[in-house]
């Protein structure tokens, strides 16, 4: 799942189904869970996601569009090859696609050798061969001791319903059905939370007849998030082992990087054992916190971490400040020889920054390497890193917006936003316009009001599917 935030920008740029879309990334998705069997032997779920709008399609006789693609894993212990295997993935559709829907599926392990495993799943389409993509995994397998309380691991879920017949065994797990949400994206398309984890070895380990499993979102500084939902549910102890599952409701939350912190706790709330699991979450017309109020009055000491950094750590810090550094302190930075220096002129940079900002240079690097953060999370594409995308270096530079309209791909119009801020540098209701006039969520600012930006006042005939876009597809 780590490496799959770029499958949030796929969504985005082809919520609407489109076909046309065939040449967007691949973009398959990998995520692992370890569970205590019922052998008291461990076994690893390996489970993977490829978009259906990620798919090449060819039209078939009967008029219906077919994409294929072959799946490769392999899992490696340490230098070793531990298994492969590979499959083949078929989807069929009529004339359009279902919205964020994916080709889902788990492949179960049994491991009876704890330590670091990694798994690649290679991933090609078969509709046009040259396209290929993968993603890669690392994960620790734990020996689970049979006296101590012990957590399985948290899977991130689409959707659990009590299992059936019609259940796919894959996915069953004890009375429940389990469908993994394997990038671990939720919000605007899916904003319902499940999830779902294990207990094991409770009867001895817990005094009373009660005990607490928590569940609670945290930010990703580590704070709990207001309005997720009860972090506690009290529990009547009868069996050694219990499963957990649950739901939260992310529809008001502000798109970042989050935590689901699980584990269980006494009845005083004592947490006894915890554990964490990363997701994202995207909910465009919800405006991000604004990050300087939220950011800790740091004082100068904080640039000490800047002696920690090495040239090239040193040389990417100062790429970060491309949008503020002047071209005579971007020339003389070239010139620099020395850490000391190079470390000297970033610090100079950020202070002046800083200054015209009303704020202290530390509290200004906060604010903005953590914009540079959430840039490089939402807004990457084929082409650039998120950070040095047109939308990056506006969110970077100003902040959240206040509002965001989205405007899908139609047969007369290309995607595209509509920013809109309440005032910047004393000038109020400011807009940006950014489309996608290449494809593959690829936004280029069109159009601002804003002094100093790109104006174009006729920008809404550059996304007309009728005018000739040089380099559109």
């Amino acid at each position: 799942m780590y490496n799959t935030i770029s499958m949030l920008l796929l969504l985005i740029a082809f919520l609407s189904g489109n076909l046309a879309a065939q040449q967007a990334p691949l973009q398959p998705n990998i995520d692992v869970a370890q569970f205590r069997g019922a052998d008291d032997n461990s076994y690893i779920e390996i489970y993977y996601s490829l978009p259906e709008v990620a798919l090449s399609y060819k039209e078939e006789a009967d008029g219906t569009k077919k994409g294929e693609a072959v799946m490769s894993l392999e899992i490696f212990y340490g230098d070793s090859l531990w298994a492969s295997r590979a499959w083949r993935v078929v989807k069929t559709v009529q004339d359009t696609l279902v919205p964020g829907a994916s080709i889902v599926d788990a492949i179960r392990y049994q491991v009876m050798q704890p330590g670091e495993y990694t798994a690649t799943l290679l991933t090609r389409d078969l509709v046009t061969p040259d396209r290929i993509d993968s993603v890669s995994l690392t994960y620790t397998v734990r020996a689970f001791e049979k006296e101590k309380l012990a957590l399985s691991t948290l899977e991130l879920a689409s959707k659990i319903v009590r299992a059936g017949e019609s259940s796919n065994p894959v996915f069953r797990k004890s009375t429940v059905e389990v469908i993994p949400n394997v990038a671990g994206l939720y919000g605007e398309s899916s904003p319902v939370l499940y999830y779902y984890f294990e207990v094991y070895n409770i009867l001895q380990n817990i005094a009373g007849d009660k005990y607490k499993v928590l569940c609670r979102l945290d930010d990703d500084s580590g704070n709990e998030v207001e309005g997720s939902g009860v972090a506690f549910r009290t529990r009547i102890k009868r069996h050694d082992n219990s499963i957990v599952f649950g739901t939260k409701n992310l529809s008001a939350i502000p798109s970042g990087t989050y935590f689901l912190v699980y584990g269980v706790a006494d009845t005083a709330e004592n947490i006894l054992v915890q554990d964490r699991k990363k997701l994202f979450v995207y909910n465009p017309k919800i405006p991000l916190k604004r990050l300087a109020a939220h950011a800790p009055n740091y004082d100068v000491k904080s640039f000490q971490e800047l002696a920690l950094l090495k040239s090239k750590e040193l040389d990417q810090e100062f790429d970060y400040q491309r949008y503020i550094a002047t071209r005579e302190e971007k020339q003389r930075y070239k010139q620099l020889k020395t850490d000391e220096a190079k470390r000297e002129m970033i610090v100079s940079i950020w202070n002046r920054s800083a200054k015209n900002e009303g704020t202290n240079g530390p509290t200004f690097r906060y604010v903005y390497l953590k914009r540079v953060e959430q840039a490089d999370q939402f807004f990457k594409s084929v082409f650039r890193s998120g950070w040095k995308s047109d939308r990056g270096r506006v969110l970077i530079l100003y902040g959240a917006p206040f509002d965001v309209e989205r405007f899908p791909s139609t047969q007369e119009n290309m995607p595209y936003e509509v920013w809109k801020y309440d005032s910047i540098n004393g000038q109020g209701n400011i807009v940006f316009i950014f489309a996608d006039r290449q494809g593959f969520n690829y936004y280029e600012q069109l159009h601002s009001n804003l002094r100093g930006e790109l104006q174009e006042p006729n920008w809404q005939k550059l996304i007309l599917r009728s005018v000739s876009n040089p380099g559109a597809f």
